[in-house]
């Protein structure tokens, strides 16, 4: 049956709280990052296998923060602001990010332009883009084959290094 689902806590983010579940457990730190329009609680039978030996948290990032859905919503670079901003704020060092579309691209910026220490990252499905950040220049040479070769967006890209958990 697995462990029950934990209460929604909140963490300032800097003019927003967000939302996340936190489970305790041992030392090393799993981050689990929802796509858009799911929900932090659909990883509970995932992080179901990880826990005890990970403290694992997953931030709900919808509707935690004011904008306007007229001019674009919720930017990429805001959130993935806001998840640095997170993992400063709870102390959560080289967290192991799993991350699945929105999810898996906001973490990637993350890491690239924030400077979160993750230990890796296992993207499912990301949304890799031309220009997915202002401030990160796309180069033939910044993106790791075979990203450097596509011409449009593109899903389903999906590697895992053994070791990572």
């Amino acid at each position: 049956m697995g462990m029950p689902i934990p209460d929604l806590k909140m963490q300032d983010v800097g003019g927003a709280k967000l939302p996340y579940l936190h489970y305790e457990g041992g030392p090393s730190p799993i981050i689990f990052v929802h796509a858009t329009g799911f929900l932090p609680w659909l990883w509970h039978p995932i992080v179901n296998e990880f826990v005890p030996q990970n403290s694992v948290w997953a931030p709900f990032i919808c509707d935690y923060r004011e904008c306007n859905a007229q001019a674009g919503g919720l930017s990429w670079e805001t959130i993935s602001r806001d998840l640095f901003t997170f993992c400063s704020k709870l102390k959560i060092e080289s967290p192991l990010i799993v991350g699945h579309s929105m999810g898996a691209t906001v973490s990637t910026i993350a890491v690239a332009n924030y400077g979160i220490k993750a230990r890796g990252l296992i993207l499912i499905e990301p949304i890799f883009c031309r220009k997915i950040s202002t401030r990160w220049k796309w180069t033939s040479k910044s993106i790791p084959w075979p990203l450097n070769q596509l011409k449009e967006p593109t899903i389903g890209m999906t590697k895992m290094r053994p070791g990572l958990i």
